[in-house]
């Protein structure tokens, strides 16, 4: 998702105007490229004489707020979940709670998105990291937990 969400704002454009100019490059010297030629018909979806037009972030607010949500809300609270599941066994239990603090913040791109990919990659983290705050915060030392709840009810 995060590869789709900067494709189509920065990366887009660029292959395409690289395809486009190897195209007309090997049409220059006689070669013919198929292959090349498959490709940008089919990614790009545009005839050799047509251009994207990718709106540039910095120009429309609402792309620039996207970009804030992924670099200041999606992917920290990514990185607080890939340091929970990659925690050492040997280090004794993860007893960090800074996922239970700021999993709600995850919510916050989920109402103000205007790119669909941001809205997905929110709600992924969402889940994530309330997972990880709901295994926090109920840990085994209690001695009623929620976890205990479920056990005594099966």
């Amino acid at each position: 998702m995060l590869f789709n969400y900067l494709l189509t704002l920065y990366m887009g454009q660029l292959l395409a105007l690289a395809s486009e100019w190897s195209i007309r490059a090997f049409d220059r010297i006689g070669i013919e490229v198929h292959f090349i030629r498959l490709i940008y018909a089919t990614v790009f979806d545009v005839d050799l004489h047509e251009r994207y037009h990718y709106p540039s972030p910095w120009n429309d607010w609402s792309l620039f707020l996207d970009m804030i949500f992924l670099l200041a809300i999606i992917l920290p609270l990514f990185v607080l979940v890939v340091r929970y599941l990659t925690h050492s066994v040997i280090e004794g239990p993860y007893q960090s709670r800074i996922n239970a603090l700021v999993a709600p913040i995850g919510l916050i791109p989920m109402f103000f998105f205007t790119d669909y990919d941001i809205l997905f990659m929110s709600v992924l983290v969402c889940i994530q990291n309330f997972w990880v705050a709901w295994r926090q915060l109920d840990s085994a030392d209690d001695s009623y937990s929620w976890m205990q709840y479920y056990t005594d009810e099966a």
